[in-house]
């Protein structure tokens, strides 16, 4: 949904205002300066001068910068920044308000934390007033009622790009921009009454401040810079878009954000109808009417055009309705343009993406022997086809056309694909109507979408070496198995020490490690050499590239050690669709059906948007040092997401904090070992059936200089040896969520149990539990005591107690 080129066609200069045409950034130097490039693509593509090596201000440089904004028109503030080496920008404020004041654009992205908010933009002054907290989205779980975002109508939503749309479908959300100053115009806003974007225009310029971040890839960025850049300009050719909304249903009269009401005159159309409605104001002095013209078309060639011409009234307003039907699905682009005689003004574009009548998709794509093939459906009939619609029809690989017994448990059907033969194979489906329908059709319905066909494909793949049990636990070689390991984030270290790394947590027991492939390592063996190590090692390796993974996977899919692939690290972060990752989980299936697809997610909202491109989903929720007990709930959200898709979860735990990371101000301590290990086991009470833990070493931490986090450590597989046999093969009941601050989980086999307490009071804390195991394994219990079937206990702070 983006348009590529500024829409407004105008000879004057950029701005009215002595601000030059010349934009920068400032970013913070978090993660090796991770966010440095975040707009270099977006600011380039809209016509601003920017020198990607001049114009990019560091943290630490603000104080100089603040005596060169006039040097600049736009300013973004990019991810994270001011976060790491913070600078109180109190001193600087009032040069930021004169710019801005001036004709200044400041973009602020990330607008999550203390250092951009109180720090930065509420130096301001008070009418500039801003804080951060969650959003329901995130502190609830995702639900119809805390996934509602209403858009303003602001035309920086809409023009030229369809900003509000690809905001809803690309924003990663957790917080939102906590303010009660009027001052303060809420383009988007959560269910929660509070902005995720929202925008205040001081004298000539603009501050525009939204949560959304990490939008390098990410269509927003590209969205904003051309937006505010389109609205600026057409101020300084004297025109205002005072609002604008486009596809409305046509079933009632329509109330323009000023009160207008309008009742859009002409026939009322059937089905499809829509209307568009700009409302914008000239110099009544200079420009007596302006004509419009609304086009509508399609990829396939179908296009539409109606012009009105409409004369301004005394204020210079003028007001444009448009009706259209929508006959044909797919995208549909319009673009509504304005002149005065034969000068171009400007032009609003959007596109529309309409669904199909009648779409299938799998839930899983890539089969094994056993596994069904369940198809899910997208029924978007007008009423006039539900009226006839008789069911469902199916053929696979061009055979006859069978009628589809449809489930409401999955919303669509499974089909037995046992009798199939290894390879690719496709299935067609389509609706089936009542006898005569589809032949009684005329004129533009005969030319609708009435689903008559769609088709997808799917692949049988032999035995694989890892694939996943019914319920979800990891089958090496038909065994369950249960991953335990380490990140060891190699890019800035030798390969040297990534094998020390793997010869160490391989001593303590671990049987997993996650490392990268390095860009050195691309036209030599040495990843190789280092794969038959850690199989000789019994250590199992996912697979981070620093090369193309296309090079890299039929290169080593057969080394012993291989368990799996990352396609890409936390792609909701990185601005990566959950198209594309889908995209990557197919290539890398197509490749090596062995071995595994693993994905991290670390925007609890974004779990359920990337759960079908992947056989794991292993979110990694950082809670130390705040409360670590609020992974069971950011772990159960996840394995609710997942099990939509029969995906797999695996949790990576908190294993690193303070050192370099203390600087940061997010994570000021690693977890101590109480912590270390409650964590562990409330990622299994939620359903992980793996843990990789973060980290080993990366370039701000190192376990090893950790000695009482490491010590946990070393001596945790010895307490796991007596609980995975029971977290692969045992039945799970949760006997305690959150008990005043208690959580008690037990598997059972057999007459056998192993029941695992974990608190998280901040007191010693009592709880009395239905169970049979009443002998310690592991823990210090503060009291203990079983009668009849049940147990009390009393339990220290932070504290697991494992009994069997």
């Amino acid at each position: 949904m983006r348009q590529l080129i500024l829409c407004l066609t105008m000879a004057l200069p950029l701005f009215s205002m002595a601000l030059p045409k010349k934009a920068a950034i400032v970013y913070g130097p978090w993660g090796n300066n991770a966010f440095k490039n975040e707009f270099d693509g977006h600011i380039a593509k809209y016509g601003w001068d920017f020198d990607v090596d001049k114009d990019k201000y560091k943290t630490e440089q603000l104080p100089q910068f603040s005596d060169k904004l006039n040097e600049y028109g736009l300013i973004v503030a990019t991810s994270l920044a001011n976060y790491v080496g913070t600078i109180d920008m109190k001193p600087y404020a009032q040069k930021w308000v004169d710019w801005i004041k001036a004709g200044g654009i400041f973009i602020v992205v990330d607008a999550n934390y203390h250092s951009v908010n109180e720090l930065w933009v509420n130096r301001f002054g008070p009418t500039f007033a801003v804080a951060t907290e969650n959003c329901s989205r995130h502190t609830k779980g995702a639900t119809p009622e805390t996934t509602k975002v209403t858009l303003g109508t602001h035309p920086i939503l809409y023009t030229p790009q369809a900003l509000g749309d690809v905001f809803i479908k690309r924003y990663q959300q957790w917080g939102h921009i906590k303010t009660t100053e009027p001052s303060w115009q809420r383009l988007i806003t959560c269910c929660d009454g509070y902005p995720l974007m929202a925008l205040q225009e001081v004298g000539e310029g603009i501050i525009l401040m939204t949560s959304a971040s990490s939008l390098k890839n990410n269509p927003i960025g590209g969205a904003l810079i051309e937006n505010l850049t389109t609205y600026q300009l057409a101020k300084s050719k004297g025109i205002k878009l005072l609002a604008f909304q486009r596809d409305l249903p046509l079933e009632e009269p329509i109330t323009l954000p000023n009160g207008v009401k309008l009742t859009v005159d002409g026939y009322c159309l059937t089905r499809g109808g829509k209307a568009s409605i700009a409302q914008i104001q000239v110099d009544p002095a200079k420009i007596d009417e302006v004509t419009a013209t609304l086009t509508s078309s399609n990829a396939d060639g179908w296009k539409t055009s109606q012009k009105k011409t409409v004369k301004a009234d005394a204020e210079g307003k003028l007001v444009f309705d448009f009706q259209y039907a929508l006959i044909f699905r797919g995208n549909v682009k319009h673009s509504l343009s304005f002149a005065h005689g034969k000068t171009e003004l400007m032009t609003l574009n959007w596109e529309q993406d309409i669904a199909p009548a009648f779409s299938v998709k799998f839930l899983r794509k890539h089969l094994y022997p056993g596994d069904e093939l369940v198809a899910r459906f997208n029924l978007n009939l007008e009423k006039l086809g539900r009226d006839k619609l008789e069911g469902f029809e199916a053929s696979i690989d061009d055979g006859s056309w069978k009628p589809v017994t449809v489930t409401g448990e999955n919303e669509g059907c499974v089909f037995d694909v046992s009798p199939l033969k290894l390879g690719d194979h496709r299935v067609a489906m389509r609706l089936k109507y009542k006898d005569g329908f589809l032949d009684s059709l005329t004129g533009d319905d005969k030319s609708r979408d009435w689903g008559t066909e769609c088709k997808a494909e799917f692949h049988m793949h032999p035995e694989p070496k890892y694939r996943m049990r019914k319920d979800l636990t990891l089958l090496e070689n038909g065994k369950p198995f249960f991953p335990l390991g380490f990140y060891d984030v190699s890019w800035s270290f030798s390969t040297e020490e990534r094998l020390a790394m793997v010869r160490d947590v391989a001593k303590y027991g671990y049987n997993t490690v996650h490392v990268g492939i390095l860009g050195s390592e691309r036209n030599n063996d040495s990843y190789g050499k280092f794969l038959d190590e850690c199989a000789k090692l019994n250590i199992r390796v996912i697979t981070e590239f620093g090369c193309p993974p296309e090079e890299v996977i039929p290169k080593y899919k057969d080394k012993p050690a291989v368990m799996g692939w990352n396609p890409g690290d936390e792609p909701a972060a990185a601005g990566i669709s959950p198209e594309t990752m889908f995209g990557r989980y197919d290539s890398f299936k197509k490749m090596d059906y062995n071995h595994l697809a693993y994905t991290v997610i670390c925007i609890p909202a974004q779990y359920g948007n990337y759960s079908s491109g992947t056989d794991v989903l292993a979110p990694d929720p950082y809670p130390v040092p705040g409360p670590f007990a609020s992974v069971f709930k950011t772990f159960s959200r996840a394995k609710q997401e997942a099990n939509k898709y029969n995906t797999a979860l695996w949790a990576v735990c908190q294993a690193f904090g303070g050192q370099k990371y203390g600087d940061r101000g997010g994570w000021k301590r690693w977890p101590n070992p109480q912590e270390f290990r409650a964590m562990s086991y409330l990622s299994m009470f939620a359903g992980a059936k793996g843990i990789i833990y973060y980290t080993y070493k990366d370039g701000s931490f190192d376990i090893r200089q950790a000695p009482d986090l490491y010590e946990a450590a070393k001596t945790f597989p010895a307490e796991l040896e007596q609980v995975t046999p029971f977290v692969l093969d045992g039945q799970f009941k949760l006997l305690a969520d959150n008990v005043d601050g208690i959580y008690v989980g037990q598997w059972t086999i057999g007459n056998e149990q192993r029941t695992v307490v974990i608190s998280s009071n901040k007191d010693t804390a009592e709880i009395t539990v239905e169970t049979k195991a009443d002998t310690v394994l592991f823990g210090k219990p503060v009291g203990l005591k079983a009668n009849d079937g049940k147990l009390t206990i009393s339990i220290l702070p932070g504290e697991r107690v494992v009994l069997k």
